[in-house]
């Protein structure tokens, strides 16, 4: 998570100084080391994508993640929070690679705006509220983890 917090970090820092495109990368950054960090608890290894739920070839890896951890009772709204990410990495993989390389033509630097990189900024930021929250229910015993859990914990 160190990773993540520090890409969050540098996300904030880039919003101030105008850098939005570099914003945008940050955040991106930050949501995948997040994401990649709930394979680690879990003791799988993380994709080596920037979209952090897939592998190589495309297919959800992070199902394996989510079918891990045993939410109690009580956490539906936490796992649906959590189940989010799997539709928020891959929107924003997309993002850093525009903010990094530009659009047909147009580069990255003229291509995301100030409401862009603040968007980002919110969706690391809900990725990075729902995984510590998972992190720190698993150190407390409340989230158990397992070989499989079952689909509605």
């Amino acid at each position: 998570m160190a990773d993540a917090h520090a890409a969050q970090s540098r996300a904030r820092q880039l919003i101030g100084s105008g850098d939005y495109s570099g914003a945008i990368e940050a955040a991106q950054h930050c949501i995948e080391h997040a994401i990649k960090s709930m394979f680690r608890l879990v003791q799988l290894e993380p994709p080596r994508t920037h979209e952090a739920v897939l592998d190589r070839k495309g297919q959800d890896a992070f199902v394996h993640v989510v079918r891990r951890l045993n939410f109690p009772e009580g956490y539906e709204y936490n796992r649906q929070q959590f189940l989010r990410l799997r539709w928020i990495a891959p929107m924003w993989s997309w993002a850093n690679n525009t903010a990094v390389y530009g659009y047909e033509g147009i580069p990255a630097v003229t291509f995301f705006d100030k409401g862009d990189a603040d968007l980002a900024m919110k969706f690391a930021d809900e990725v990075m509220n729902s995984v510590s929250l998972v992190l720190v229910s698993c150190r407390n015993g409340d989230i158990k983890i397992g070989k499989i859990a079952s689909r509605h914990s």
